[in-house]
């Protein structure tokens, strides 16, 4: 994994880049690289500073996928609304 350094790195290298390109073509897509790498510098800036604000996964909303024998055991929720419903 990067490091935002390691990212800020890759956009510094692409904007030295700019210079020598070449056709209007190569200047937009070292523009559009060294933007990537300055906005995921960013984002792990961000991140790091935010640590203990982000939200993890809820397993309730987003359950683990299961293993591939088990995918024809039914969902414990499953079992209950079949129950509640009276069809079990």
């Amino acid at each position: 994994m990067f490091t935002a350094e390691q990212y800020r790195a890759k956009a510094a290298e692409y904007g030295g880049y700019l210079a020598t390109a070449q056709s209007p073509a190569e200047t937009m897509e070292y523009r559009d690289l060294q933007q990537s790498f300055a906005s995921l510098a960013d984002n792990l800036d961000w991140l790091t500073a935010n640590a203990g604000k982000t939200v993890s996964p809820d397993p309730l909303i987003n359950p683990p996928r299961r293993k591939r024998r088990d995918r024809d055991a039914p969902y414990p929720e499953q079992e209950t609304i079949l129950h509640v419903s009276g069809q079990r």
